[in-house]
């Protein structure tokens, strides 16, 4: 680890416990990005850089039918930490949005609305103290394409592609489009997108390290 890195890390970790012993403040770290963007590998990297005792990782998966009965906010609601707390979200409430319209579950209008509801979230959260932060992980869809051949030829990863990420290779398309409206319409002074650019895992931790810390 570079002298850059370590001061880097101990900035985290002064932020952490500076909040944490405040309880003033929480903070949301929204993670986004195309399928084969290499989220996992950021996800792994900042849970070992930051301390676990006061943060929780919370991904997404299908609706249950308990949370099929209620609003749809009410899922992530239960993921947000209190005061004092650091949570990191994968795909958050932006992940449902991007696969229903690229399902056809949600026509033009129903993102729109959609992207309302979450635009009132983050203004909400955000008025009640929570740091809301969210970071977009691109991948071009041949990048995308390379890397899932990738992994499918080597025999201790090919385990990791399924049938779904070659759906959501087919729709990349329309998640791109989603997402760039997500984007546009959600970029707020009290929620900003970044764009985490490197192609390396360990300089896309790192950028992403670097948003959290400056934040």
């Amino acid at each position: 680890m570079s002298k850059a890195e370590r001061q880097l890390h101990e900035r985290l970790l002064h932020s952490q416990l500076a909040i944490a012993r405040a309880e003033q403040n929480a903070v949301v770290l929204v993670t986004a990005g195309m399928p084969g963007a290499g989220v996992g590998g950021v996800l792994n990297r900042l849970n070992q850089w930051l301390d676990n005792r006061n943060m929780a990782t919370h991904a997404f998966a299908a609706p249950t039918e308990e949370e099929r009965q209620r609003p749809p906010m009410w899922r992530y609601w239960r993921g947000l930490p209190p005061r004092g707390r650091f949570a990191i979200l994968v795909g958050a409430w932006y992940g449902d949005a991007f696969l229903a319209y690229a399902g056809g579950r949600l026509s033009d209008a129903g993102l729109a609305e959609r992207l309302e509801t979450i635009a009132r979230l983050e203004r909400l959260l955000a008025a009640e103290g929570t740091l809301v932060l969210k970071c977009w992980y691109p991948i071009s869809r041949t990048a995308q394409y390379a890397r899932l051949r990738a992994l499918e030829a080597d025999p201790e990863q090919r385990w990791r592609v399924s049938e779904i990420d070659w759906l959501r290779h087919a729709q990349y398309s329309a998640i791109e489009r989603a997402a760039a409206r997500a984007r546009a319409r959600t970029d707020a002074p009290w929620a900003r997108w970044h764009s985490i650019q490197p192609r390396e895992p360990h300089q896309r931790a790192l950028a992403t390290a670097r948003v959290l810390a400056e934040a």
